[in-house]
């Protein structure tokens, strides 16, 4: 049976029936409902709990994202109907968790692999940092530094005898001479140490999901 409201009945009536339904999120159900009822003069509230897409809810990663993560890992380059495919699932489902994925942070990008010798950076140095300095301000700006080094490719604040671990690509050694120096004149730094890589046995490999 259809009921007689004002602009102010629509939400107290969907909240009551929300209320029965036992439906704790649904904010944005409610609003969508609302809008929609304020347009008529009759209708009749909906009994649909929207918890499941309430923005404001964390995404919780199941079994299924869990597949989907290591599926892109192994070639995020493949269509989303074969990666559906491969998970389980048909490719709007898989679509709507590939979006929830990357919304919550769990995705944090797309890339290819690429060969370092391919592209004139063969050389790989590790670069062991140590500093007198610890205050917040003088970390960022290291870090300010560090990001202006295209060479530097990854930047580690560790523990043991030495405060950070810097991973440099370069062409050769006169191009890592040039990125230590303008590592150790900007900077003040108590200690710098360099290893070289004679050989990357193993890199890059997917993280360990669900194992």
């Amino acid at each position: 049976m259809s009921a007689s409201c004002t602009s102010d009945d629509p939400a107290r009536l969907i909240t009551a029936r929300r209320a029965r339904l036992g439906c704790r999120g649904g904010r944005l159900g409610v609003r969508l409902l609302v809008e929609t009822a304020k347009k008529f003069t009759y209708f009749t509230p909906v009994l649909v709990c929207f918890e499941e897409f309430d923005p404001i809810m964390p995404h919780k990663i199941d079994q299924i994202d869990l597949r989907i993560l290591a599926a892109m890992q192994a070639d995020s380059s493949r269509s989303q109907r074969e990666l559906a495919d491969e998970v389980g699932l048909s490719q709007n489902a898989f679509w709507r968790r590939l979006k929830a994925l990357e919304a919550s942070g769990a995705i944090t990008g797309y890339g290819a692999r690429v060969s370092a010798e391919a592209v004139g950076v063969p050389m790989t140095v590790f670069v062991m940092v140590r500093t007198r300095r610890h205050s917040a301000e003088w970390l960022k700006r290291f870090r300010a530094q560090i990001e202006s080094i295209s060479e530097i490719v990854a930047f580690y604040r560790i523990s043991g005898d030495f405060d950070y671990m810097l991973k440099i690509a370069a062409r050769d050694m006169s191009n890592y001479d040039k990125v230590y120096q303008t590592i150790i004149n900007k900077t003040e730094l108590e200690t710098v140490t360099s290893y070289f890589s004679m050989e990357a046995i193993i890199d890059g490999r997917p993280l360990p999901i669900g194992r």
